[in-house]
């Protein structure tokens, strides 16, 4: 960051103050955060990112802090991590259907899925929604926002997912944004960071 290589990047942390579970039974159980829920055993991390109205509600944020970034650089892209194939082409169609995105889907089940992340590269399109293609060693420096929507929850793979969005290009704006839930592990993680970066607060809830 201070040798302008990278971004310095912002991460917004996801949460919900109030949530409440209602069983079978119709009781009804309420909880102040996501770590909380998660911590009953409740509902999973893993079904939060399935949700589709915390789905809706992070790709919304996502989506419109990214149109805020291309008034300034119309060239700027969004990356969406998904957790599985199948995750991917939910994802998929609430970004082309029900938030109309100009988005493309790359899988390994793709036989061009290397074409597909290339024109990607090139192109001006708003979005891709990948599982796994776009990691360390795939280089798009136009992608300024990314959804961490993975069941991955480990350390590196955050950092991995990060990186994507850190590389400093000749654009007027050189923003970096990480959406994803406020998890446990991932709140660690970007807690950590944040003492990484002390010149800045990274940390957006």
């Amino acid at each position: 960051i201070k040798d302008k290589v990278c971004r310095s990047p912002n991460i917004v942390l996801i949460d919900n103050e109030n949530i409440i579970v209602t069983n079978q039974d119709t009781e009804k159980q309420v909880f102040t955060s996501f770590i909380d829920l998660f911590n009953k055993k409740i509902i999973s991390y893993a079904e939060l990112v399935q949700n589709e109205t915390a789905l809706k509600y992070i790709l919304g944020g996502a989506i419109s802090k990214l149109e805020t970034v291309r008034n300034l650089n119309p060239r700027a892209g969004g990356l969406i991590v998904a957790s599985s194939v199948a995750h991917a082409n939910i994802i998929y169609k609430l970004m082309s259907e029900h938030f109309d995105q100009d988005v493309v889907l790359v899988t390994h089940k793709q036989d061009n899925s290397a074409d597909i992340i290339n024109n990607f590269r090139q192109s001006q399109q708003a979005w891709i929604v990948s599982v796994g293609m776009i990691s360390e060693g795939t280089d798009i420096p136009r992608l300024q926002v990314c959804c961490h929507l993975s069941r991955i929850k480990t350390e590196l793979y955050f950092r991995q997912i990060l990186g994507r969005v850190l590389r400093i290009t000749d654009s007027n704006n050189e923003q970096a944004w990480l959406y994803t839930f406020s998890e446990k592990q991932l709140n660690k993680y970007a807690h950590r960071l944040n003492q990484e970066i002390p010149e800045q607060s990274i940390i957006v809830n």
